[in-house]
């Protein structure tokens, strides 16, 4: 009978152990998904690495202008790619423009917030 007493006392204490590990786990798991929330994450990431962001969106408008302004000759393997790009940047020019400055002029200055001008002391 020791045997099994002894052997439902082990089973309890790791039951409790169990239980105090889920407990502090659910609190760390509330903290960690305030801070890994896409949103937060996504504004932490641009503030430390805003260059890095700035590079990587130049870098894919010029590969996005060069895949729909390609040039439509016979020696090149994406011809549709080509005209669908030439029919549809005229078309879509406008617009597009449009949205960038509307989401640059609204998004950049909580980014780069408008310098101060230095007043004038007397």
């Amino acid at each position: 009978m020791a045997g099994s007493a002894e052997r439902e006392a082990i089973k309890q204490r790791a039951l409790l152990a169990l239980e105090d590990s889920r407990r502090a786990l659910t609190g760390e798991m509330s903290r960690v998904s305030v801070l890994w929330h896409p949103k937060q994450f996504l504004q932490a990431s641009v503030q430390k690495h805003r260059i890095a962001y700035i590079i990587g969106a130049a870098l894919a408008g010029f590969v996005a202008l060069r895949v729909l302004l390609m040039p439509r000759t016979r020696s090149t393997g994406g011809r549709l790619t080509g005209i669908m790009g030439a029919l549809l940047w005229p078309l879509l020019r406008g617009p597009a423009l449009q949205f960038a400055g509307r989401y640059l002029s609204s998004y950049l200055p909580q980014f780069f917030p408008p310098s101060q001008p230095p007043e004038a002391t007397e």
